[in-house]
């Protein structure tokens, strides 16, 4: 399956670390994650969304608000979850995102700024923090404009 992936926004971060958003994607990459927020306590939606609704190997198309997309990757095992309490999260800036869940990134932008923008894809993006993308057309058109972009990196 493959799922629309919002990897967040500045509105997520602490105020004060508002500049950071690019700094906690090359976090995202460096340490091959999806990250959510919610209550930051095991059972609520960021739980459900990281070990319910994907799979290991599902398609994942991370999007950053404002932005765009910036990468596409693959679930791996949900034995790779994690749930940061406060004090443990390696970034104090990830405030609001106690949970973790591995990804192997197939394409990616390293900075945000290269992400494709929606109206390259239709106007198409999440609307929430995951959700399931049932147009296969949509999903190979995110894949074409990661292939043409010629700031894409691609790690297979």
């Amino acid at each position: 399956m493959s799922h629309d992936y919002n990897i967040g926004n500045i509105k997520s971060l602490k105020p004060e670390n508002s500049d950071r958003l690019g700094d906690w994607w090359t976090y995202i990459l460096t340490n091959n994650v999806i990250v959510a927020g919610f209550d930051g306590e095991l059972g609520d939606r960021g739980t459900h969304i990281l070990l319910n609704r994907i799979k290991e190997g599902d398609l994942i198309f991370a999007y950053a608000s404002d932005y765009g997309y910036v990468g596409v990757g693959l679930a791996t095992n949900s034995g790779t979850y994690k749930l940061y309490e406060e004090n443990e999260l390696p970034l104090d800036y990830l405030s609001q995102n106690h949970h973790h869940r591995g990804i192997r990134w197939l394409y990616y932008v390293e900075s945000l700024n290269d992400a494709i923008p929606v109206s390259a894809i239709g106007g198409h993006f999440p609307m929430q923090t995951e959700q399931n993308i049932y147009n296969n057309d949509i999903a190979e058109k995110i894949l074409r404009e990661f292939w043409q972009n010629p700031k894409t990196v691609i790690r297979f």
